[in-house]
């Protein structure tokens, strides 16, 4: 998962609830420890990630998302497994912040809030590589 550190609070809420729903996901806190080379970690994870969300919300997109992107597009690129970017606008994102190097790329929309729940099973079936439920609410599993 990638974000901006402003926005740490609400990418917890995000990955707790993902991790509700069996899904592995790889954050910095969580993987990272004191003497770790940054850039080399985070190559490794996404190397053996099949996605990558990227976080945007009205802190914008940080430098360190920046390298985060332009590595995740080399691995969408070179992939041959269909490495999925996932662009999510935040509950206080705007898609005008959404870089053009991945505007191209179908976006989760959480600006009205994290309890949306079409926007839960359009994420959720992206990540596990599923179809969107044909009747998302009455769909059980939220």
């Amino acid at each position: 998962i990638s974000y901006n550190d402003a926005d740490r609070a609400s990418v917890f809420y995000l990955v707790q609830k993902l991790k509700q729903y069996d899904l592995s996901v790889w954050m910095d806190v969580e993987k990272l420890v004191a003497g770790d080379l940054i850039s080399d970690k985070i190559d490794i994870g996404l190397k053996s990630a099949s996605s990558i969300i990227i976080c945007i919300s009205k802190s914008g997109i940080s430098n360190w998302q920046n390298t985060e992107i332009g590595a995740a597009l080399e691995n969408h690129n070179t992939s041959k497994s269909g490495f999925k970017i996932i662009p999510v606008l935040m509950p206080s994102g705007d898609d005008r912040l959404i870089p053009d190097s991945i505007r191209q790329f179908v976006y989760i929309d959480f600006r009205s809030s994290f309890e949306d729940i079409i926007q839960w099973d359009r994420l959720l079936s992206a990540l596990k590589g599923e179809e969107i439920a044909s009747n998302i609410v009455n769909n059980s599993t939220f």
